[in-house]
């Protein structure tokens, strides 16, 4: 195991572990799972490249790119949740209805 995929993998966990102490702000929850679909994405990546397999280097970019995907919906949808109600805490979001 090399010194990236350390740190790849400890990326991860304090993702995670970020995951689950703060779950109040929308904000906040998008960030941590971009890192965490990145970290994964990279480590794939780098692994594949270790044991020359090209089927998941390609696997590793289909995640990068999914990654970039749910990034920018996820903001498009924040965007339109703070211009109609106001609010990006997500406590807050459980009493809206509609």
């Amino acid at each position: 195991m090399s010194i990236t995929e350390i740190v790849l993998i400890s990326i991860f966990i304090g993702g995670i572990s970020g995951l689950i102490l703060n779950k109040n702000n929308i904000i906040n929850v998008l960030i941590i799972s971009e890192l965490n679909l990145g970290t994964v994405g990279l480590l794939n990546i780098i692994s594949s490249i270790e044991i020359n397999d090209i089927i998941g280097e390609i696997s590793g970019l289909y995640i990068l790119t999914f990654t970039a995907a749910e990034s920018a919906i996820g903001l498009a949808i924040v965007i339109i949740l703070y211009s109609q109600i106001g609010i990006i805490n997500i406590r807050a979001l459980n009493n809206v209805k509609g």
